[in-house]
């Protein structure tokens, strides 16, 4: 068994607690997608970009669905 074997630990799922931090992160990564907020873009009217761009914000965080991210 070769080193990296024996010390490979399986990968599970981090989920970030609530806090002030995360929060922040969240509104940056909002942020650098201006798609998702100004509706002055063209790009604000397509529904599949967006929908992308939440996962991208979902996977930074969760590894899972955007409506981990999204306001209910």
């Amino acid at each position: 068994m070769e080193l990296a074997e024996r010390f490979h630990r399986p990968k599970r799922e981090v989920r970030a607690p609530q806090s002030y931090m995360t929060n922040e992160l969240l509104i940056a990564a909002v942020r650098e997608r201006p798609a998702l907020w100004d509706d002055n873009l063209v790009e604000y009217r397509d529904r599949d970009l967006k929908k992308r761009l939440w996962q991208q914000i979902a996977n930074l965080f969760t590894g899972g669905s955007p409506n981990d991210c999204q306001k209910s």
